[in-house]
């Protein structure tokens, strides 16, 4: 059977674009800081335990935050961030020191803000690890968890129950933007929302412009800590019961004890999602992302305009087959032949 050069270069160009994404497919999953174990954990979405240690010896894993592939945890009692690879694979263990008991902390661009809670400041280094302004934000009340929206940085003060609004480059743009919060800790940010857990049992939801959407969104929680979102899909942790629990973003419940996480759970954050690639393939396009015969917690949608908030379902799509040859091998020809 004679074999053409154009069907063969694009079906093994695919190939490698199917490998290089296959090591991404686990990537979209729970990673759970434990305070008694010293370690990171790693769950699926499902709650399926996939590592119970991907990062180990650390001190007093406060919270985590993801990057790219990149996992950065905050060392509470060791003043120091340290960097792995989602994997588990380390960085660089000490890539900031000499930090004032970090707790949360947020990237923005190439910059990396952490909050110091004992000295009520925030500070900013790129991700390499080096200094920019050791105090870019000063004099806050216990500065806990933060979030980036835009250019704009999100500080939960535990001491004043609050949430203050800085621009990247330490303008004050709302001290006090949210109030009347109890005990906050952790935050996220979905678009213009924002989600806030409150350690006395709650969490409430507020847009980035101070405005309360409903609090509490969700309560009856047991010391609520770390909080994540993929897609509407919120996940809290409850420090209190070593569990996980899964809501809707509108605040229903899904299953309020998802996983039990040994160790002391506290900080969450959640992988990147799997990478959507394109390619042209005999004047059509072919769209390439990873395959889990469990899932992949991600449906294709389409709009005519990258700013729409109207995507649409694809349902006309043709699924293929493909399949993953080594590269390391001479060059050769492939056909395909009938099985026995």
């Amino acid at each position: 059977m004679k074999t053409t050069k154009k069907p063969y270069g694009i079906a093994f160009t695919l190939a490698l674009m199917i490998f290089g994404l296959a090591a991404r497919l686990d990537a979209q999953n729970l990673y759970i800081s434990c305070l008694g174990s010293n370690t990171v954990a790693e769950y699926a979405l499902s709650g399926t335990l996939v590592h119970s240690a991907v990062v180990a010896n650390l001190n007093d894993p406060q919270n985590i935050a993801i990057y790219g592939n990149d996992l950065f945890v905050a060392n509470y009692n060791a003043g120091t961030i340290g960097e792995y690879t989602i994997s588990g694979t380390t960085v660089n263990a000490s890539l900031i020191t000499g930090l004032s008991n970090p707790f949360g902390f947020a990237v923005s661009g190439t910059n990396l803000f952490v909050a110091n809670t004992v000295n009520g400041t925030i500070s900013e280094y790129t991700l390499t690890g080096q200094i920019i302004n050791a105090s870019l934000i000063t004099g806050l009340s216990n500065p806990q968890g933060m979030a980036t929206s835009g250019t704009n940085l999100f500080v939960v003060n535990y001491g004043s129950s609050s949430v203050g609004e800085y621009s990247t480059s330490g303008v004050t743009i709302n001290a006090s933007l949210i109030t009347g919060l109890s005990e906050p800790n952790y935050i996220v940010i979905s678009g213009t929302n924002v989600f806030i857990s409150n350690f006395t049992g709650t969490i409430g939801e507020y847009t980035t412009s101070g405005a309360i959407i409903k609090n509490p969104l969700i309560s009856g929680l047991s010391d609520p800590a770390g909080i994540g979102i993929s897609g509407t899909n919120l996940f809290v942790v409850s420090f209190g019961n070593s569990t996980v629990g899964e809501y809707s973003t509108s605040g229903a419940t899904t299953r309020a004890s998802l996983m039990t996480v040994p160790g002391f759970p506290r900080g969450l954050a959640i992988g990147p999602p799997p990478q959507l690639d394109i390619a042209p393939y005999s004047g059509q396009s072919v769209l390439f992302y990873p395959y889990s015969s469990s899932g992949t917690n991600f449906i294709l949608q389409t709009a005519t305009n990258l700013a729409s908030t109207n995507w649409l379902t694809v349902t006309n799509a043709v699924p293929i087959i493909g399949v993953i040859v080594t590269n390391t091998s001479p060059t050769g020809f492939f056909r395909l032949a009938p099985a026995q």
